[in-house]
C-alpha cells in the first residue's frame, strides 16, 4: 500500500505540478496577450491623439472660414439689396419717363390734328382765294388802260381850274 501511496502521492504532486504549468502557462499566455491589448490600445490611443492633433486645427480653420464666409454672405446680401433699391428706383424713373413720354405722344398726335385741320383750312382758303384772284385778273385784264389813263387826264383837267379857284380863297 505503500508504494500505491507513493504513486497516488507522485499522481497528486504530478497533477499538481502540471497544473501549476497549465497555469502558469496559461498566465503567460495572459500577460502576452494583456500586453498585445495594451500596445493595441497605445496605438489606438497614438492614432486619435494623431488624429486629433491633425483635425482639430482643419476644423478650427474650417469653422473661422465658415464664419469670414457668413460674414461676406451677408455683405452680399446687404449690397444685393441695396442694387435691388436702386433698381427699383430706376425702374420708377424709367416708368415716369415712359409715362412722360405716352402724354408727350399724345400731345404731339393733338397737335398734329389740329395742324392737319389748319392745313385744311389753308387749302380751302387757298382754293376759295384762287377763284376770287382768277377771277379778278379777268377783270384787270378786262380794263382798257388807254381808255383809264384818258379818263383821268380828262378828270385832272376838270379838276385843275376847280382847284385854282379854292386855292385863291385861301
Amino acid at each position: 500500500m505503500q508504494v500505491n501511496r507513493m504513486e497516488e502521492k507522485n499522481y497528486d504532486e504530478m497533477i499538481e505540478l502540471e497544473l501549476l504549468r497549465e497555469i502558469a502557462k496559461n498566465g503567460r499566455k495572459e500577460a502576452e496577450r494583456a500586453r498585445v491589448m495594451e500596445i493595441a490600445s497605445m496605438a489606438f490611443a497614438l492614432a486619435i491623439i494623431i488624429s486629433l492633433a491633425i483635425l482639430v486645427p482643419r476644423t478650427v480653420s474650417l469653422v473661422r472660414n465658415a464664419g469670414e464666409t457668413m460674414a461676406r454672405a451677408e455683405k452680399v446680401a446687404e449690397d444685393a439689396e441695396v442694387v435691388l433699391a436702386k433698381a427699383n428706383a430706376t425702374l420708377d424713373e424709367a416708368k415716369t419717363a415712359v409715362e412722360d413720354a405716352d402724354k408727350a405722344i399724345l400731345d404731339a398726335q393733338g397737335s398734329i390734328t389740329k395742324i392737319d385741320e389748319m392745313v385744311g383750312n389753308v387749302n380751302g382758303l387757298v382754293v376759295d382765294n384762287t377763284e376770287s384772284v382768277t377771277e379778278t385778273l379777268k377783270k384787270v385784264e378786262e380794263v382798257d388802260f388807254e381808255k383809264l389813263n384818258q379818263s383821268i387826264q380828262d378828270l385832272h383837267d376838270i379838276l385843275q381850274p376847280l382847284a385854282n379857284f379854292i386855292r385863291r380863297f385861301q
